[in-house]
This record gives structure tokens, sequence and C-alpha cells, in this order.
């Protein structure tokens, strides 16, 4: 049966927690990892609403994209805003997970699920807040074993570089060692010199997996002590908020900001125009906090966003940069779908459920 750690398990590779914002709010907030798992509720926050709504269909968990918790609670009284969703949560032995800037950040998260409704093309991050420094490993392997070590270290996501895969350089040589006394060695004998064809094997990987690559290399080589160093480049991978790139073809402000009602189901969506009849180049930003220096120097010709302060919208006004702007529920909450999808193919024998929209829900007068 499933777990809560196996939940967090795949959140952590859908949302990497290294990719949050130094100060945010991520990870488990209630419950236990070893909790055992049979439906679990996805949902943009855990609303009073949200967490009956998890209560009435029997759900053990409810992963959200806003955090619910942000400081210590000083009780859990039950007339409380807080207070009644800790009881809530407790009394129901609900485990809450939630993933917040990291599921903004990270490649497929909001942004990109945003960018994916025009279509927007070569895409780039706006606002690069997060870097994961590459590095190089190097090993050494005999012949009859390099494919199974080349094949387990790119199987653990090593060898990536831009839109290809498994890449790897790998050099022959002459590798010569003595055997001493209480090892085992793979070949040659206790205190003879040992020389034989080897293969140095070389791939690059990101900071962030070089635990599971070094373990996946270690299961895969036969030697008893292999000889391996990883080593620094001076390049590193950028991540942060929103995207940005062309569209395929040219579209008005107001077919722009129809494509996104239609996809979002918003029920209010603003528009700033600029000076672009036609708009071509798009920026993409889930949520609130556009930093419109970023948005400007990205050569976005309108940005679309969850909010947008009064003197934001102004600056982007002098720029003659058009605005499309969402709500911020609507803005984040079309990627739900999407995260059920990913979370239901990686877990056997559990129920992902995606809430109706239970927000706090303004209308126009």
């Amino acid at each position: 049966m499933a777990k809560v750690v196996d939940v967090v398990g795949i959140m952590e590779y859908i949302a990497p927690s290294w990719m949050a914002c130094k100060g945010d709010v991520n990870g488990l907030q209630a419950g236990s990892l070893v909790d055992s798992v049979k439906k679990v509720l996805v949902a943009l926050d855990a609303t009073d609403r949200v967490v009956d709504y998890a209560v009435k269909n029997k759900c053990q968990m409810i992963v959200t994209h806003h955090p619910r918790f942000y400081a210590p609670l000083s009780n859990i009284c039950k007339d409380t805003f807080l207070g009644n969703l800790a009881y809530k949560l407790c009394r129901n032995n609900i485990a809450f997970f939630n993933a917040h800037t990291n599921f903004d950040i990270a490649p497929g998260g909001v942004n990109d699920i945003l960018a994916d409704i025009v279509g927007i093309d070569d895409r780039q991050v706006v606002d690069a807040v997060v870097f994961d420094e590459l590095l190089k490993l190097s090993v050494f392997v005999d012949e009859e074993h390099i494919e199974d070590v080349r094949e387990a270290v790119c199987g653990a996501g090593a060898g990536e570089i831009g839109n290809y895969s498994e890449c790897s350089y790998k050099t022959l040589g002459i590798g010569g060692f003595v055997p001493q006394e209480g090892s085992k060695p793979y070949v040659g004998k206790i205190g003879d010199l040992y020389e034989s064809e080897e293969w140095k094997l070389e791939v690059l990987l990101p900071m962030s997996l070089k635990s599971g690559v070094e373990r996946a290399m270690l299961d895969a080589h036969p030697y008893e002590t292999p000889a391996y160093e990883f080593t620094e480049t001076f390049t590193s991978e950028r991540y942060g908020f929103g995207r940005v790139g062309n569209l395929k073809k040219a579209i008005s402000l107001t077919a722009l900001a129809k494509k996104f009602k239609k996809a979002t189901a918003s029920s209010a969506v603003q528009v700033l125009e600029g000076k672009s009849s036609k708009i071509n180049r798009v920026a993409v930003w889930s949520g609130s906090g556009v930093n419109i220096e970023k948005v400007v120097s990205s050569g976005a010709e309108c940005v679309v966003c969850g909010e947008l302060g009064y003197h934001y919208a102004e600056e982007l006004e002098y720029h003659g940069i058009s605005a499309v702007v969402l709500g911020h529920c609507p803005c984040e909450e079309i990627a739900l779908g999407r995260l059920s999808e990913s979370l239901q193919s990686g877990l056997d024998g559990v129920e992902v459920l995606v809430a109706p929209r239970l927000s706090p829900d303004f209308k126009a007068v």
C-alpha cells in the first residue's frame, strides 16, 4: 500500500524542494510520512471547504500549490480560522503537503503550463532566481561493463544537455594497480602489478542529482573500489519565474486574452493595451509579483499574469507593453489537472482527485 512518503517522493521529482525561494514554506505541513494513502486530493489551497471536501471523499492526503501555515500556530482552537483547519486535518488523519515557488519555477510547472496554452516557442525563463551548478563525472571502467555504467548514470539523470539525452564521452587508456592484502580485486593477483586497457567515461550532471548518479554508478560498477571524481564546471542550469518566447503566429490582444480566459475558466479577465496591435512575443507569470524590469528586458510585447498592481500597470503602460490579468486563482488552478495526472501515473492503487474551484469567488457588481 502506498504511503505519504511515496507521494512526497513523486512531488520532489515534479517540483524539487531545492528550487523553492529562500524563506518559502514547502513540504509536509501535517501528517506523517509513514501514513497509508488510498486517495489524494489536489487543490490550489487547503481552504476550509477543501478540507471538508477531502473529509467527505475519504481522502488521506491533500496536495496543494499554496502553503497554509506560514508561521507556527499559537493554538489550534476550533473557533479560529487556522486553528480549525489544523484541528480538522489532525482529527481526520489527513496529511497535508504543498509545493509553492518550486512548482512555479520547476520545468513543467505552473509557468510552463501557462506557456503551453498559446504554444510559446523557444521559451526562456524571465527571472532566474535559482541555479543548479553542472558537475562532470569521470569514472574508469573496463570494456565489458562500460555500457552498464553509462546506462546507469544516464538513467539517474546524467548526460542531459539541452534537447539531447545520454550525452557522454569516453577515451581508451591503460590502467594499472597492485592489489594489497585484504583486497578482493575484480582482476589481477595480490601483490602483482596488473595493467590492462580501460575506458574513461565522462558525463555532465546537475549538482542536485549528484548523490543519485553516484549511487547508480557504484551499483553498476564491477570494481571493488572504482576510481572516479566529480569536478566543477563553469556553467549552471538557470531556473526561475515566468516564461517568455514567440508565438507561431502573431495575434491580437483580444484573441490572446480569450485563449487564456477559455483555458483557465476565469470569470474576470482584464487587459491593458500596449503599443502593439499584434502580439508576437509573450511572457507569462503565474500568480502575482511580476518583475516588470525583467519583463521589459525580455522583449515581451505582452505579459499574462494572475495579478497586477496599479503601479506595475503604470510602468508597463510607459513601456508600451500589454497585459492580460487572469486572476490569481484561475491563473494557477490550470496546473492542477497536469499535477494530478503526474501523481496518478506514479501511484499504483491510489486514486487522485482534483478539487472543484473552492477558493473565494469574487463577483463583479
